[in-house]
């Protein structure tokens, strides 16, 4: 029993989800379905920020790429190029994903593009929050205590000015 007072073995999905509200900070199991239900504080990263760069720096940067390729292409590192973490740029609102599906079905068909708000924190125009908190890969709130520019979020890993270069 927690603050909520619903009872995880509850028989209503009403009474389960307030339960679950409560919970998901730490984790735990869903009364109704057993997925582990969490809320997740995903940062804003060094590499999904150069990544950003990158795709503001193009030649058409409002046309569609399938970054995956175009990273590769790039030779980016694997471990950003294949991590496919640059697709958490939607969370704050940087990229959009094309609508269509792959011939498996899937809606994963890697085609995205930097949005009007992406360029602007790549040009350093604007600031956001450095956190997001997600669950079921939907943003529920951002962490609007410390907020960031492109070159706080690429750290001391990367130097701005030579990505906007193309060094």
């Amino acid at each position: 029993m927690n603050k909520y007072t619903a009872d995880p073995k509850a028989t209503t999905l009403e009474a389960a989800k307030i339960w679950l509200r409560g919970e998901l900070a730490a984790g735990a199991k869903c009364p109704c379905c057993s997925q582990l239900a969490m809320l997740y504080k995903r940062p804003l990263t060094s590499g999904m920020t150069r990544v950003l760069i990158a795709l503001h720096r193009r030649k058409s940067p409002e046309d569609w790429v399938h970054v995956q390729r175009f990273l590769s292409e790039a030779r980016f590192p694997p471990s950003i190029a294949a991590s496919g973490d640059y697709a958490k740029l939607r969370y704050w609102g940087f990229i959009e994903q094309q609508e269509g599906e792959r011939e498996d079905g899937s809606s994963r068909n890697g085609f995205w593009r930097i949005t009007d708000k992406g360029r602007a924190f790549a040009k350093g125009e604007t600031r956001v929050p450095g956190h997001a908190f997600v669950f079921a890969d939907r943003v529920l709130r951002f962490d609007e205590k410390r907020l960031v520019d492109v070159r706080d979020a690429l750290g001391k890993k990367f130097r701005y000015d030579d990505l906007m270069r193309g060094d």
